[in-house]
């Protein structure tokens, strides 16, 4: 079903005759054979570094990452506040496989220290459509999880 059915029914029947292969299905994110609904939802703090051209970035919180919006204001601020101003940050829910290329924040919502901060292409474009998906979940700064 969508994930490799034939394949995989194929890889048991040579398993089957001939035991010794021990074949087996490893599945890795954007293969065909991973299953997505299997991701689990994910939050993305989208941060607005220049509205008025449409300029952000989108980073994936950690999955038990508390929402403390000081320390998601302050991370942003740490990673584009030095050459942009950053006018907003924005916090979304959003279904696993859409969240899985963006760059992940530590557990205590801060950047690893190699990360280098760059901007999103069509950041704008990105994170409109990811907000207006009826599956988003919009944070507020009093929404507590």
């Amino acid at each position: 079903k969508g994930h490799g059915a034939y394949f995989v029914t194929e890889m048991e029947q040579l398993n089957r005759r001939f035991g010794e292969l021990q074949m087996a299905v490893k599945s890795v994110v954007n293969s065909a054979l991973f299953d997505y609904s299997k991701i689990p939802p994910a939050r993305l703090m989208l941060v607005n570094i220049d509205n008025s051209h449409g300029r952000g970035m989108i980073y994936r919180l950690h999955e038990k990452a508390p929402v403390d919006w000081d320390t998601l204001r302050t991370t942003a601020r740490q990673l584009h506040g030095f050459t942009r101003t950053v006018d907003s940050i924005r916090l979304i829910e959003v279904a696993g496989p859409l969240a899985m290329d963006f760059p992940l924040l530590k557990k205590n919502n801060q950047a690893p220290v190699d990360m280098i901060p760059v901007g999103l292409k069509n950041y704008a474009r990105t994170a409109n459509a990811m907000v207006a998906d009826s599956r988003t979940r919009v944070f507020t700064e009093t929404a507590r999880l």
